[in-house]
Formats: structure tokens, C-alpha cells, sequence
């Protein structure tokens, strides 16, 4: 083993060597915890001592925590939300190519879900108050925000400026998902 400590197996039989084993081990021990084995039950099966398995979990733990610590909230926000948007556009454009209905029913379903998902977003990190419960597209064109409490008391250059703001957040503009 040129030197290098060995701590336990694998279920295959190969050693866990050096800062890799170790990793190996650790994913190993994890992968098992979440399954919902115990830490004996763990030790068995790696070939290790309880307490191998119960300070790997308090390694995992402590990465964990140091990860999470180091996130930038508005940086994860905005890729969610990017995420979203993306999500939605590829589903409503794989919509509009589809010839077979249940595929478009399908696509257009995700496209719906993808938009949920953003607007729920939005209104948890307070972007947007409350979001529109029906937006149609008139015979001119525009769209239409039938849902006026979150505006209540607002001049109505606020109010255009609002649901421009809000349809431009929302995307439905861009993409014409919501459209009739």
C-alpha cells in the first residue's frame, strides 16, 4: 500500500487510500446515511469503526455548514430565477415545434410549472408583492392585469409603470407565454 494507512473497504473490497480513500469513504458513509442505516450498520458494511462513521458525518456536517455559510443569497437567487426563465422558454418553444398533442400538452404543462416556479420566487424574496391572478391579451395587443389589489391607491402611471415592470420580470411579454 506504499506507505499510506488504509481505513477500511469498499463494499468491492478496495482499501480506502489517502485523502481520495478518505472522500471515497465519506461519500460512501453518506450515500448510506440518507438510505437510513445506522452508524453501525455503516461500519459493517465499510469495514470501519463506529466512530469512523460518526466522525466522517461530522466532517459531511461541517462542509455543509461552510458551504451553505459562503452562498451568496442574490447570486443563487438570480440563477433560480434564470434558471426558471430558461426552463420555461425551452418548454414553450419545444410547445410551438411539437405536431403531437400529448407532447404539447406535455411542454406546455413544464412551461406553466417553470413560470409558477419563478413567480414563487419572486413573491418569497418580496420582488413582487402578489402575483397577478389573470393576465389576458386584448384585441389591441396589450396585456392586461385584471387583479388591481396590490395597486390599490396608485396613480395610474404607477400602475402602467408597475405592469411593466412586472410583465417584464415575469417574462410573459417576451416569450408570449400567458398570451391568448
Amino acid at each position: 500500500m506504499s506507505g499510506q494507512r488504509s481505513s477500511g473497504l469498499d463494499p468491492n473490497g478496495q482499501p480506502f487510500v489517502g485523502r481520495a480513500g478518505v472522500e471515497r469513504r465519506r461519500s460512501m458513509v453518506l450515500d448510506f446515511h440518507l438510505r437510513g442505516l445506522t452508524n453501525n450498520a455503516i461500519a459493517v458494511i465499510l469495514k470501519v469503526h463506529r466512530n469512523t462513521v460518526t466522525n466522517d458525518l461530522r466532517a459531511i456536517k461541517r462542509l455543509q455548514a461552510d458551504a451553505v455559510r459562503n452562498l451568496d443569497p442574490d447570486e443563487e437567487t438570480g440563477a433560480a430565477l434564470d434558471y426558471y426563465l430558461k426552463l420555461r422558454d425551452q418548454a414553450y418553444a419545444q410547445y410551438t415545434e411539437s405536431e403531437n398533442p400529448n407532447a404539447k400538452l406535455g411542454f406546455l404543462q413544464a412551461a406553466l410549472r417553470a413560470q409558477d416556479m419563478h413567480i414563487k420566487l419572486l413573491m418569497d424574496t418580496g420582488t413582487v408583492e402578489k402575483a397577478p391572478t389573470r393576465i389576458t391579451n386584448n384585441a389591441t395587443g396589450t396585456i392586461q392585469h385584471n387583479h388591481t389589489a396590490a395597486f390599490a391607491g396608485k396613480s395610474e402611471s404607477d400602475l402602467t409603470s408597475r405592469k411593466a415592470e412586472l410583465m417584464s420580470e415575469l417574462g410573459f411579454a417576451r416569450s408570449g407565454v400567458g398570451k391568448n
